[in-house]
């Protein structure tokens, strides 16, 4: 997380705790929703999020010792209802921690699941995208080619449209011939 610009954290933390707040905090909101709140990238979100909902869920543990048989013997009864009702204090305790272990487990699995499918959408979009850039990069290609006959094309009717030329030339020059002799003969 220290690769993380401590001002990207903020933005990420103050954003899942408004989201939060506004769900009355009755469940955490989404990484995408956050990543979406504050603006920064899915990496970064995913992180801070995963520290953040990790905050929300510390719990410390119980940990549970048999009374000293020196005190039991002088309190038994006093110290026996004390340590009784410690004990049922502590196992709802520690009750309540296996349940939000369980929902932490859950909304992990939930966050899993977002990213799995997050990724899922960007491979099909990058598939997609890859295809119809191959069939632009067919298409422009066969344009190319298009071209290139269009020019080999126009070249050759050039060459027709000269060659003709020169043949209209020649042929314009023999009428002008024939036509002189005509007009000699038709004189003579």
């Amino acid at each position: 997380m220290t690769s993380i610009d401590a001002s990207i954290i903020e933005r990420i933390e103050a954003a899942a705790d408004k989201l939060y707040a506004e769900a009355e905090r009755e469940q955490f909101p989404t990484v995408d929703t956050v990543r979406r709140a504050a603006r920064v990238d899915m990496n970064a979100a995913s992180i801070v999020m995963r520290n953040w909902r990790r905050k929300q869920t510390t719990r410390a543990e119980v940990t549970i010792e048999d009374v000293p048989e020196s005190l039991q013997t002088v309190f038994v009864q006093t110290v026996g209802s004390v340590w009784r009702q410690a004990q049922e204090l502590a196992s709802e305790a520690l009750t309540a921690a296996q349940a939000q272990w369980e929902v932490e487990r859950n909304e992990n699995d939930e966050l899993r699941a977002e990213l799995s499918s997050a990724f899922d959408e960007l491979s099909v979009e990058l598939e997609q995208m890859t295809a119809k850039y191959t069939m632009l990069n067919q298409e422009h290609n066969a344009i190319v080619l298009r071209v290139k006959d269009l020019e080999t094309d126009r070249q050759a009717l050039q060459e027709q449209l000269a060659s003709a030329r020169e043949q209209l030339a020649e042929r314009t020059g023999e009428l002008n011939a024939y036509k002189s002799q005509l007009s000699e003969k038709n004189r003579g």
